[in-house]
């Protein structure tokens, strides 16, 4: 089977562009992975009949973009899967409560989802998943550009400032996690998130 399409970003190619699925067999997992050429296109051949999990991941600008799809994949067919990005619209707010040596960040997760963050691992798989993400300013402002419109959770991650080894900085985090949902570019240019984190 063959998989193909064209990768764009507010219609036109992002500089980059990875595509990368799996589908199982009988004999079990068969994985696939490509990059799209500068005009965004991508052909991938030779892949395995069936129901297929792909991922795409854009880089436009400074956002990183990902969705995912269940595709069905038909020997000696080219199964067409086109994806428009639109990063037009953003999300922006203030985390409140910080002190003067706090450094940090805030995600955007695709979806209203948990936040597991029970763990140093799971606090660090958030960075996989993450569509978008900017740092904290000194005031507490953040603004993260270039989301499609959509629910989205945010995650705030604040470290101490004087944290210097792996224990200390997990030890020293604060987490706070917000849905939101990003309003299409036509309407509103950015959302202003109410996000009164509370540290």
């Amino acid at each position: 089977a063959t998989l193909e399409g064209a990768i764009t970003a507010n219609g036109s190619p992002p500089s980059l562009a990875e595509i990368k699925g799996s589908s199982s067999t009988l004999e079990g997992q068969s994985f696939f992975s490509t990059t799209a050429r500068q005009d965004g296109y991508y052909h991938i051949e030779n892949l395995v009949p069936g129901t297929a999990w792909v991922e795409v991941t854009a880089r436009a600008g400074d956002a990183e973009l990902r969705r995912n799809f269940n595709v069905e994949l038909t020997a000696g067919y080219a199964t067409q899967l086109d994806v428009p990005f639109e990063t037009t619209s953003g999300v922006s707010g203030f985390v409140s409560g910080l002190k003067p040596d706090d450094v940090g960040q805030v995600l955007a997760l695709p979806g209203h989802v948990e936040v597991d963050t029970s763990t140093s691992e799971a606090v660090l798989d958030l960075d996989r998943i993450k569509t978008g993400e900017c740092d904290i300013g000194e005031d507490g402002a953040f603004s993260i550009t270039g989301l499609e419109p959509g629910p989205y959770t945010l995650v705030t991650l604040v470290f101490a400032g004087e944290a210097d080894t792996g224990d200390d900085v997990f030890d020293s985090l604060r987490i706070a996690a917000h849905p939101v949902t990003v309003p299409n570019a036509g309407e509103v240019q950015r959302y202003v998130a109410e996000y009164p984190a509370v540290f």
